[in-house]
């Protein structure tokens, strides 16, 4: 939560699994975390982050990036992925999917970000998940899973409905992630 009334979540998901993987996404997170902290702009920290992966591995190690900020004032929420998986919102009446067509970081110098952009209710919430949460599940259109288990779920703590998500996937595999998986769940109320 930054100090301009501001909540922004990231997942990354590095290439592989394991802890190389892990290593390569927690530190594109802390320091993506790190420059928006100290008032670096969503989309030129997300380039810079993008620069130094290039740079660094030169284009043979990438990871996803999806990164979502809601402003807690005014519900206004912004979603920013490079290569991540879809995005899921909970409304009131309906699940909406969110995809983006764009690269994962570090594979390409010139690589943009796509940036969606809505508004959040009172009770809507988030939904990230790793693409590890996507590929559990069979098909061609695997999200329609996600969506119908959201739109089937009557809670509305953002704990369990991670926790739900999550056991379905996982039941999916016979209990054993063939992937790394992960899912990121937030809730907006009026106080």
């Amino acid at each position: 939560e930054l100090s301009t009334g501001e909540l922004v979540m990231v997942l990354s998901d590095g290439m592989g699994s394991g802890d190389r993987a892990c290593r390569d996404s927690e530190n594109l997170v802390e320091v993506l975390e790190s420059l928006i902290e100290v008032g670096f702009r969503k989309e030129s920290a997300i380039r810079l982050m993008n620069t130094l992966f290039v740079m660094s591995y030169e284009g043979k190690k990438f990871t996803t990036l999806d990164m979502t900020a809601i402003d807690l004032y005014s519900g206004k929420c912004e979603i920013v992925k490079n290569g991540a998986a879809a995005t899921f919102i909970k409304r009131a009446d309906r699940v909406e999917t969110i995809f983006a067509k764009t690269l994962p970081m570090g594979i390409d110098m010139e690589a943009e970000p796509e940036s969606i952009e809505t508004q959040l209710l009172d009770g809507e919430m988030v939904i990230m998940v790793s693409d590890g949460i996507i590929d559990a599940f069979p098909g061609e259109n695997k999200e329609f899973y996600i969506e119908n288990i959201l739109e089937n779920m009557k809670v509305n703590n953002p704990s369990d409905i991670a926790n739900g998500i999550l056991m379905q996937a996982l039941s999916r595999n016979a209990k054993e992630a063939s992937d790394d998986m992960s899912v990121l769940v937030a809730g907006i109320w009026k106080k």
